[in-house]
């Protein structure tokens, strides 16, 4: 979050006439987007939205993404599935995958209790960026080793991002559970292909994303009323 306030802080003095920005993983917003807001700068959020707070933000319809890739794990015939996520789980973007997991199990009558949400994780967390994230990445994949041999009853697990996603896969093909467990998450490139697990993920139209992002951007500058929320299409792939 430093590290954000100082980028923005730069950026406004050398004269940017409006900014995009994806907040850092937090609930919590930086003072110096607040100050934007306040003076009102011009200033387009991608991915993440501020609560309680009237801010532009081009992101994907994450509950309803969620909502269809539980769906989908209903329909092979799961009953008891698992929500992944890394520790710093608190923003829009996860709260709202959350949310349209925990939707649509109850639309199954599942209650999701703790047992089926799992957020221990630091993958997909601002530590990457510290060039530990190898490191990380293996803790992260002892820690689902494990969780999955302690809970043998769950038989799916929706990862709420792509490398979570793949930590969760190579736990799986470790153990030898390919053939009874199956894994839905969002994103990754395109050419990722594993012939087991089952998995299907959410595809987020990223260049869309930004290309709107510019175009609001543009019309805020000139100082036009633009939306609170736009919602860019995504699509599933399996």
């Amino acid at each position: 979050r430093e590290n954000e306030k100082r980028k923005i802080e730069k950026a406004v003095k050398m004269g940017a006439a409006g900014l995009i920005i994806m907040c850092v993983h937090n609930e919590v917003f930086d003072e110096q987007i607040l100050r934007c807001v306040l003076d009102d700068f011009p200033l387009i959020l991608v991915d993440r939205n501020m609560a309680k707070v009237a801010v532009p933000c081009v992101t994907t319809d994450n509950y309803a993404a969620a909502c269809e890739l539980t769906e989908m794990l209903y329909e092979k015939g799961h009953e008891k599935i698992c929500f992944v996520s890394h520790i710093n789980h608190d923003t829009s973007t996860i709260r709202d995958r959350l949310s349209g997991f925990k939707d649509a199990c109850l639309k199954h009558g599942q209650i999701v209790n703790d047992e089926m949400i799992f957020m221990d994780l630091k993958t997909c967390t601002p530590t990457e960026l510290e060039g530990i994230d190898n490191q990380y990445a293996a803790e992260d994949e002892e820690k689902m080793t494990a969780f999955i041999q302690d809970h043998p009853d769950v038989t799916a697990y929706f990862a709420s991002q792509y490398k979570i996603g793949l930590i969760i896969i190579h736990a799986i093909r470790k153990l030898g559970m390919e053939d009874r467990i199956d894994v839905v998450f969002f994103d990754g490139p395109s050419g990722i292909t594993f012939e087991k697990p089952y998995y299907a993920r959410a595809i987020q139209d990223e260049k869309v994303i930004g290309q709107t992002a510019v175009k609001l951007l543009r019309e805020k500058m000139d100082g036009k009323k633009v939306e609170e929320s736009v919602y860019i299409p995504y699509h599933i792939m399996v």
